[in-house]
C-alpha cells in the first residue's frame, strides 16, 4: 500500500511539473511584429514554466498579460544574453532568479510582480550601457535581493519599484567585480 501511495505522489508532482506551457516553446514558436524579432503575448488562462533563453542579438517584447510564469529551480525564470528584452504584465513566482540580463544585452522590465526567488528578482551582468536597461513600476516579495547588479554597468533607470519582505538588500545591491 505504501508504495502504491509513492507511485500516485510521484506522478502527482511529475504531472504538477509538465501541466504548465513552457515558455521557451511559445518564444520559439513567436513571430515578428514591428521592431521586434519575437513578439509574445501570453495567456492569463494558462500558466507557464519560466524556462526561457534568450541569446545573440534578438529583439523581444513578452506581454504576460497577468499570466504565471513558474520559476525554476537552478535558474532564472528569462534569461537574455546578448539581446534587448522588453517584458511587463508578467506574474513570475519561485525559481532561483526571476529575470536575468546579460552580456551587453538591455531592457525595459516594467509592471511586473516577481515572488519568492531564491537569489534575486531582477539580476544583471554586463548590461549595454549605450541602449540602456530600465526597471520600473515593478513590486517584488519574498526574495534574497530586491535588484542585484553585477560588475560596473548598471541599468540607466531604477524607479518607482515596490519590494517587501527582500532578505538581503531592501532595493538594489551593487556588486562590482
Amino acid at each position: 500500500m505504501k508504495s502504491a501511495l509513492t507511485f500516485i505522489i510521484t506522478i502527482l508532482l511529475i504531472a504538477n511539473v509538465y501541466a504548465y506551457r513552457s515558455l521557451q516553446e511559445i518564444y520559439d514558436d513567436a513571430v515578428g511584429n514591428g521592431d521586434y524579432d519575437k513578439y509574445i503575448e501570453l495567456d492569463p488562462a494558462d500558466e507557464y514554466n519560466g524556462d526561457l533563453s534568450v541569446f545573440e542579438g534578438m529583439n523581444v517584447y513578452i506581454d504576460g498579460n497577468g499570466a504565471i510564469i513558474h520559476g525554476q529551480e537552478y535558474y532564472a525564470s528569462i534569461s537574455v544574453y546578448s539581446s534587448n528584452l522588453d517584458i511587463q504584465n508578467c506574474v513570475l513566482v519561485g525559481g532561483f532568479a526571476g529575470i536575468f540580463i546579460s552580456n551587453l544585452s538591455s531592457a525595459n522590465i516594467v509592471s511586473n510582480t516577481i515572488d519568492g526567488c531564491e537569489s534575486a528578482a531582477i539580476k544583471t551582468y554586463y548590461i549595454d550601457h549605450e541602449t540602456g536597461t530600465r526597471i520600473w513600476d515593478n513590486i517584488v516579495a519574498n526574495c534574497d535581493y530586491g535588484i542585484f547588479i553585477i560588475e560596473d554597468e548598471h541599468p540607466e533607470y531604477i524607479a518607482f519599484n515596490n519590494f517587501y519582505n527582500i532578505e538581503e538588500f531592501p532595493y538594489a545591491e551593487y556588486c562590482p567585480g
